[in-house]
């Protein structure tokens, strides 16, 4: 058989599109093509491969956050909690780190484990009762930062920033209410130290404060 080096992303993408789908169909697959798969999108950050992987992953992400016991408190869909933890998965995995997962086991483990944070961190954010409510006024206020709590006002801000970094320091700040600190730990091979975090903090609140579609959000 063909070393798996050398075989084109194309092919690798094919192999394991039909091996998980052996697996989702409870038959014997192979998993050394997800696996390698999984290498070429992270050790060699092959975006390519990183939105092949979402793509063949996303009905198990949605499955394992449809089953999680804290879904119907967050008010919120299992589709954007699938991209939510693939999202996180993508900025933590750093290519010297996909090196220490052994097999394709330990990889989805680890991307089960995002699911569940992102649903308990969302609930530990925004407790149901405190959910805005679609009849609430989404005007600008002093405290902005503190209330972007609805999912549609979130996505408009998502493609406001449009670039992934932004998208999820904003999160970080604004969703968990993480400290610089506490970025810092969780992503220092993105923000190095505090003083990163805050030049890129104001950066996206200057983008946020000069927006005219945010101003008016309450009035559309």
């Amino acid at each position: 058989m063909e070393p798996l080096g050398n075989l084109s992303l194309a092919q690798v993408i094919q192999n394991c599109e039909e091996q998980t789908s052996n697996f989702l169909r409870k038959r014997i697959s192979d998993t050394k093509f997800c696996f390698e798969l999984f290498r070429r999108a992270f050790a060699e950050q092959n975006y390519d491969a990183v939105n092949a992987i979402y793509e063949i992953y996303r009905i198990l992400l949605e499955k394992w956050a449809n089953q999680h016991p804290l879904l119907p408190q967050t008010n919120e869909t299992a589709e954007y909690f699938g991209l939510t933890a693939y999202r996180s998965f993508q900025f933590a995995i750093r290519p010297e780190k996909i090196g220490r997962f052994v097999d394709l086991r330990q990889i989805l483990a680890y991307l089960s484990a995002c699911v569940d944070t992102s649903i308990k961190q969302y609930v530990r954010r925004f407790p149901q009762d405190e959910l805005m409510q679609p009849e609430q006024d989404f005007g600008y206020t002093p405290d902005f930062e503190e209330t972007i709590q609805a999912q549609k006002l979130w996505e408009y801000i998502c493609k406001l920033l449009d670039d992934e970094q932004s998208i999820l320091l904003a999160r970080c700040m604004y969703v968990y209410d993480m400290k610089p600190q506490e970025i810092v730990e969780q992503y220092e091979h993105i923000w190095p130290d505090t003083e990163t975090v805050r030049v890129h903090g104001q950066r996206i609140r200057r983008k946020l404060h000069g927006s005219s579609g945010l101003r008016g959000w309450g009035r559309h």
